[in-house]
């Protein structure tokens, strides 16, 4: 990610400005790990803003101390998306970007009093991916802590990769086709998510899945796929195969993200129907 940074000193009456004159780059790393995205200063040291990182659905800026009163975070749209009064003293402020924020490029501006001290952009893009679906029955070590028998024997676990500048959040999660136990239809009626809530005990269906930038996070589906109990109705066509999607929605994206699959039935040893999945070449 690109930090672009600006010096202007001139009287600004609102103490709110757009646009940048000139610009001198400055270099932010995003990380993939740990909390906060490491990042680096750009080459000019007489800008206040020494560097923006974002962390989770935060972003910290760090300022030279005793020169800053305020900071001015303009949107793409040119419209005023948060201020920060900075104290004496004060090197850092955040400001809380959520992950329904309207993703281009955004400025941040140092002022003094009325006074513009130098400004910097900013390019927050998230940038989805599916990365892999798993069964929990295969994988419990990676299922969530209380998961039930039941969770652990039907529960789907997607991976989801967020490649992009900024964080956004899964909404929705569907399995259609030839799974087991296929998402109803009401859940798309009703609005409800199929992810499972790992944050409220109470709450059988998570309102969205945060995922930062330069994370992979596991989304849990809640409505069982592929529990073994759905099955017995398919092995009347054992060996025959079928195919299913996975489907999620996200919050910045125009449209669904979807990943093909295959599956067939089979037999075990004890005469148990079951069934092998495999991503679509």
């Amino acid at each position: 990610m690109t930090i672009e940074k600006t010096v202007r000193r001139r009287s600004v009456l609102t103490g709110v400005t757009t646009g940048l004159v000139s610009a001198l780059a400055g270099c932010m790393g995003q990380g993939d790990s740990g909390g906060q995205d490491d990042s680096s200063p750009a080459d000019d040291t007489s800008s206040p803003i020494e560097s923006i990182t974002v962390d989770e659905t935060q972003l910290v800026i760090d300022l030279e101390r005793n020169t800053v009163t305020q900071v001015n975070v303009i949107d793409p749209a040119g419209e005023l998306f948060a201020n920060r009064p900075i104290e004496a003293g004060v090197s850092q402020t955040t400001v809380d970007l959520g992950f329904e924020y309207p993703p281009g490029t955004y400025e941040f501006i140092a002022l003094s009093g009325d006074e513009t001290l130098g400004a910097a952009t900013m390019d927050l893009e998230p940038d989805l991916e599916f990365s892999d679906l798993r069964l929990a029955r295969d994988y419990p070590e990676e299922m969530y802590e209380g998961a039930d028998q039941f969770a652990m024997e039907g529960d789907g676990i997607v991976y989801v990769t967020n490649h992009g500048s900024g964080p956004t959040a899964i909404t929705a999660l569907r399995f259609r086709g030839d799974v087991p136990h296929p998402t109803h239809s009401s859940y798309d009626e009703t609005g409800d998510s199929g992810i499972v809530d790992l944050e409220n005990d109470f709450s059988r269906y998570a309102d969205a899945v945060i995922i930062p930038s330069g994370k992979t996070v596991r989304v849990y589906s809640n409505n069982r796929p592929f529990t073994p109990s759905r099955i017995y109705n398919k092995c009347e066509t054992i060996g025959k195969r079928g195919e299913f999607t996975v489907e999620f929605t996200s919050t910045h994206a125009s449209e669904d993200t979807s990943a093909e699959y295959s599956i067939q039935y089979l037999t075990s040893e004890t005469g148990d129907c079951v069934f092998d999945i495999e991503g679509s070449a």
